[in-house]
């Protein structure tokens, strides 16, 4: 390689390496500002969080006793439309 192709890559060498260290900085910085919470927001977060799984648990009862009712009022049509049939 002569040396004049030098005098022009090492400096654009020199200038993406330290482009590049500058934005993997700005990148961990962000990383690290971002993963920091304020304890109450994660208290908060966790009790909306648990609210949800009460709800949710809540809702799932009620569709499955719903669920029992329907299909005993089903047998119960079922059975009586079998006795009205004459045999």
């Amino acid at each position: 390689m002569p040396p004049e192709i030098l005098e022009y890559v090492a400096p654009l060498i020199a200038l993406f390496g330290m482009g590049t260290f500058v934005l993997i900085g700005m990148h961990l910085r962000y990383k690290a500002k971002a993963s920091m919470q304020k304890p109450e927001e994660v208290s908060q977060l966790s009790e909306a969080v648990d609210g949800i799984y009460e709800q949710t648990r809540l809702l799932r009862d009620e569709v499955t006793e719903l669920q029992e009712r329907l299909d005993f009022h089903e047998r119960l049509l079922t059975q009586g439309k079998s006795q009205d049939t004459p045999a």
